[in-house]
């Protein structure tokens, strides 16, 4: 038979303990995912070829060209890429975060957030006062918008994949041709200030003129990063002989947004620094002759939504902008044009620039090679703001001869073209063919016709940029071949783990339903369950039981449904709180008859007590807002419920105490309650540290005048992840060992509060209102889904409702908590609580616990519910062991099944839509975190188990 249990059943006839059988599910479920994964999060493979002047030229140079309007000759020995360069200076602004309405608030009401004001309003009034030497783009980026793709993609011209943007807390270094690695080849020297991940990216070699890299993943800094590149700015454009491309990446609006908000007088701030940085760097450049022939580019990487938050493919999270500026042109047309002839902009007189884009024009005006990865076009008029200064000639040129600048265009265009078709080629031979037999015969077929030397350049233009603009659409739809073989292997790998899970199961009940009589015959043993299911009560819970499962199975595939999960969360709990009311006391009193009157007055208190639970988390979960006021980094309630909801909050902190106190009064080892109190009291100190009492308090013990490193907002962090901690390991490796139920319910309990003082911290303000109806709603679920003096076979069934019912906490936990299943979502600043400094392991643990904080919460307390659950049952000492153990197994594997199924239907379905319209918007960032979330989940069930494990060998 089948058999798992604690310490002495078999798995098909061999010893299988529960512990090592858990730990083999969860490395198969692993295992199944990473398949499946591999299969489905495919990475675009990395060419390491590099583009060459030689191929550049010979793309180019086989137009004709009218020889006296051509003041730059190209000739088979000439040193230049294209021609001789037009710009010898470069100065890159980049304001990480940037969204598009920070610079066209005033003429696109749409996307304004700011009343009509930008509030980077230099770049509108240059725009609108020097309209032939500026340009401003929507520059729009590929998803997913995370810094470090969007860097790979601006400079390679190459398309991003949604696997990377797990690589965006630590990059690789860039193996691909990108437009930093030619130009240093070039002789190009390249000074860099800003954003770290230029060095994870680059080497120092590549900034042979300087480098001033900083640490960017402190969101809660918002100055230090922007200060010195602000100084290092201005010191380089002092020294303008120094270097040739000066590159400034800020970071304090990216992190403003994702501490604040957009909406918040921090982001204000520092757009108004950032303004008053343009307006520097571009007076600087417009005042001085070293930057004759010198380009001020000032552009996001990406946007965010208002929340502040980025990663999606939103376009609040996509659409950014680019600005191209010649300030010394500028200069000159100041002089020379009419007071009327500025340009009063609209949003149809703005143009659209996809990333991509960037790499190939920047390339072109530089003179150096395209990328070799390159899927970009060549944005024209970035050529003809580059133009508008002739270093040829002895006087400054406003306006270079168009049909000039149209044949300097028709060059760059068709070596882009033959550089795009040259790496899709070499990709296919590589790589494999990533297209449709369709897609790339239409490709073929637009390549060669924009090749004829026959047709006129209006017409040779026009096939050019169709075929740059069809491969990029292409790609960007067809470029990710989903490995169908992998992604099968992955989900039969988890349909084969729920067999042999919902098979144990089965035949758990059969053994139950039979009790001892295994000399029974195969007809006694169906007609014992058949017996098991005759009751009205259970046909209830049974169809019950049915459409909730298929409710949460169900939602996982519709994106509407998705998107909408956390109230779907809601409303299946707010169901079980009515089933557990209504329809137990109607059916479960024709099937007990006892017990009738205070079974039905205590269903009717706790149903209540569950509705109440929901309610407020639904509310706690929607009310997610980043304050206004930089002043603190924390969420908050809004400011209209400012009074009540602190009352709250401060009635929840001196709850948890108390219901601390009471859980742990009997039993647990003082070492463990110590060190629970200590923790619960430093997040009490540090929840009211901004009050006046307190403060002097600190004042008379002389903590305030120790110092930034010893303040509370760092020294009571620890105190409670010390603390935790300690109490977190107590029943695992201290403490004295007993066969009691009570004992390994006094564990787990302890358990559960160690961790709950660490998810409280995490949470912020407001991690006690998320902790109180957390583990008040779990106990509501646990003892209105007691079986009371219910027979043993209905006790089977119940426990299969229990475990749907505490899977379906884990997901509503998850969403109180203000998360989401999508990348923007993640709250970033929990990261850094009681930290100054990035620590890569240190902030993923806890940004970690705080995601999935729901899973580690209610799949740590899963002893704790098979032990209350028996306490209602009549149980002899001397067989406690062998029924903990089978109850334990059966709830355990019960609960397994309820989680394997949602995640091989979530699979299943994300598979078989891999080419729906919103797989990467919606349903692929819904399975990495269920797949996360699910093994988060195993390790704390394996460690709570692993306490049984520890009593349980004692005999």
């Amino acid at each position: 038979m089948l058999r798992t249990d604690l310490s002495s059943g078999t798995f098909g006839g061999v010893r299988f303990p529960l512990f090592v059988f858990l730990v083999l599910l969860a490395v198969g479920k692993t295992l199944a995912l990473l398949i499946y994964g591999s299969g489905f999060y495919l990475t675009r493979m990395q060419l390491l070829n590099a583009n060459t002047c030689d191929f550049q030229r010979n793309a180019s140079q086989e137009f004709r060209y009218n020889q006296a309007l051509t003041p730059y000759d190209l000739s088979p020995g000439d040193a230049e890429c294209w021609t001789e360069t037009r710009v010898d200076k470069v100065v890159l602004m980049i304001i990480d975060g940037a969204r598009f309405d920070f610079a066209a608030a005033s003429f696109n009401s749409k996307e304004n957030v700011w009343s009509g004001n930008s509030p980077l309003s230099s770049i509108a009034e240059t725009v609108q006062k020097y309209p032939e030497t500026t340009e401003l783009y929507r520059f729009v980026a590929d998803p997913p918008t995370t810094t470090q793709q969007r860097l790979k993609s601006i400079l390679t011209g190459g398309l991003p994949t949604f696997l990377e943007i797990s690589k965006s807390f630590g990059a690789a270094k860039l193996v691909e041709d990108n437009l930093i690695s030619q130009a240093a080849a070039a002789g190009r020297r390249i000074s860099f200030s800003g954003d770290d991940t230029w060095l994870e990216l680059f080497h120092h070699v590549h900034f042979a003129a300087s480098v001033d890299a900083h640490p960017s993943f402190n969101v809660r800094d918002l100055d230090s990063v922007d200060q010195g590149v602000r100084r290092h700015l201005l010191t380089a454009l002092d020294n303008p002989d120094d270097w040739d491309i000066l590159i400034g990446h800020f970071l304090g609006v990216d992190h403003a947004g994702h501490t604040y908000g957009v909406e918040s007088q921090a982001m204000i701030k520092k757009l108004q620094e950032n303004d008053a940085d343009i307006k520097a760097i571009s007076s600087a450049m417009r005042a001085d002759s070293a930057f004759d022939n010198a380009l001020l580019i000032v552009m996001g990487d990406h946007g965010m939504t208002l929340h502040g938050d980025h990663g999606g493919g939103t376009s609040a999270e996509t659409d950014s902008f680019l600005l191209i500026h010649q300030p010394r042109a500028s200069s000159l047309q100041e002089v020379t044009q009419h007071k009327n002839s500025s340009k009063a902009l609209s949003n149809l007189d703005l143009k659209t620039m996809s990333q991509i884009d960037f790499a190939p024009t920047l390339s072109t005006i530089l003179d150096i090679p395209i990328p070799y990865g390159s899927l970009g076009a060549i944005q024209r008029r970035f050529l003809e703001v580059a133009s508008t200064l002739d270093p040829r000639k002895e006087t400054h040129a406003l306006h270079m001869n168009n049909q000039v600048i149209e044949e300097w265009y028709l060059r760059a265009l068709r070596g882009a073209t033959m550089q795009v078709w040259r790496y899709l080629n070499a990709y296919v031979i590589e790589a494999g063919n990533p297209f449709s037999v369709d897609d790339w015969s239409r490709l073929q077929d637009l390549y060669n016709s924009s090749q004829s030397l026959t047709a006129s350049d209006g017409d040779r233009v026009q096939m050019l940029e169709g075929f740059l603009s069809i491969a990029a659409e292409t790609s960007r739809e067809r470029w990710i071949q989903f490995s169908i073989r992998k992604m099968a292997v992955g989900v039969v790998l988890l349909i084969c783990l729920l067999a042999i899970c919902a098979m144990s199961k089965l035949l758990f009940l059969c053994e139950d339903a039979v009790v001892d009589a295994r000399w029974k015959s195969i007809l006694s043993r169906i007609n014992a369950i058949h017996n098991m299911f005759e009751s009205r009560a259970v046909h209830m819970e049974m169809i019950f039981l049915l459409i909730v499962a298929g409710l949460i199975s169900g939602y996982r595939v519709s994106n509407s449904f998705i998107t909408a999960e956390a109230d779907v969360a809601h409303f299946i709990v707010a169901s079980f709180a009515l089933f557990f009311s209504v329809f137990r006391i109607s059916f479960l009193r024709r099937a007990l008859r006892s017990q009738i009157r205070s079974d039905a007055a205590l269903q009717s208190g706790l149903g209540a007590a569950l509705l109440t639970c929901n309610t407020g988390c639904q509310l706690l979960g929607a009310t997610w807002l980043k304050h206004a006021d930089h002043g603190a980094s924390r969420h908050v309630l809004p400011m209209t419920l400012s009074f009540l909801s602190r009352t709250i909050i401060f009635c929840a902190h001196g709850a948890l105490p108390w219901i601390c106190h009471r859980a742990m009064i009997q039993g647990n080892a003082n070492g463990q309650r110590a060190c629970i109190t200590l923790a619960s009291a430093s997040l009490g100190l540090l929840t009211f540290k901004h009050g006046t009492c307190f403060s002097v308090l600190l004042r008379l013990v002389g903590v305030g005048t120790l110092g930034p490193s010893v303040s509370p907002e760092l020294f009571l962090p620890w105190v409670t992840y010390i603390a935790s901690s300690i109490a977190f390991i107590v029943p695992v490796g201290f403490g004295k060992r007993s066969l009691n139920r009570y004992k390994i319910q006094i564990d787990t309990h302890g358990t559960m509060w160690s961790l709950l003082s660490i998810f409280v911290l995490s949470f912020g303000e407001r991690g006690s209102l998320w902790g109180v109806l957390s583990i008040t709603q779990s106990a509501a679920v646990l003892y209105s889904s007691s079986p009371g003096s219910a027979a043993v076979n209905y006790y089977n069934f119940r426990e299969m409702t229990l475990a749907l019912t505490w899977h379906v906490l884990a997901l509503q936990c998850f969403f109180a908590g203000g998360h989401h299943c999508t990348f923007d979502s993640l709250h970033l600043t929990c990261a850094f609580i009681g930290l100054n400094n990035f620590h890569f392991v240190i902030m993923g643990i806890l940004l970690s616990s705080n995601t999935w904080s729901g899973e580690a919460l209610i799949s740590g307390q899963i002893p704790t519910v098979v032990v209350s659950c028996l306490n209602s049952r009549r149980v002899d000492e001397e067989h406690l062991t062998k029924v903990l153990r089978n109850a334990l197994s059966r709830f355990v594997l019960s609960y397994a099944v309820c989680r394997l199924v949602t995640i091989v239907v979530i699979s299943g379905f994300v598979g078989a839509e891999r080419g729906h319209l919103m797989v990467w918007a919606v349903f692929a960032p819904k399975f990495a975190f269920d797949a996360a979330g699910q093994l988060f989940g195993d390790a704390w069930l394996i460690f709570g188990v692993l306490i049984c494990v520890r009593h349980l060998h004692t005999e």
